[in-house]
């Protein structure tokens, strides 16, 4: 089966963060830094159903608290608690 493109909310993309999940730009230490962080609001992930072990991509958007937004790779965010 061919890669899939999924947007943020569907419920059989492997998606890591959800809508509204805060969350931090990984820095050195793998702690959120607290300048680039916000509020996830809209994402895509690309994968292959057939295939667990296929790479997946996933790209969100995320605003800031003051109101400005940045899309950014998964693999550089992390949750904040």
């Amino acid at each position: 089966m061919p890669k899939r493109m999924a947007p943020l909310g569907d419920q059989h993309a492997p998606f890591t963060f959800k809508k509204g999940d805060r969350v931090g730009v990984r820095n050195w230490n793998g702690k959120p830094d607290s300048e680039s962080s916000g509020v996830i609001i809209g994402g895509t992930c690309e994968y292959d159903p057939s295939d667990p072990n296929f790479y997946r991509e996933e790209t969100y958007s995320v605003r800031r608290n003051d109101g400005r937004f940045f899309r950014i790779q998964g693999k550089l965010l992390v949750k904040i608690k």
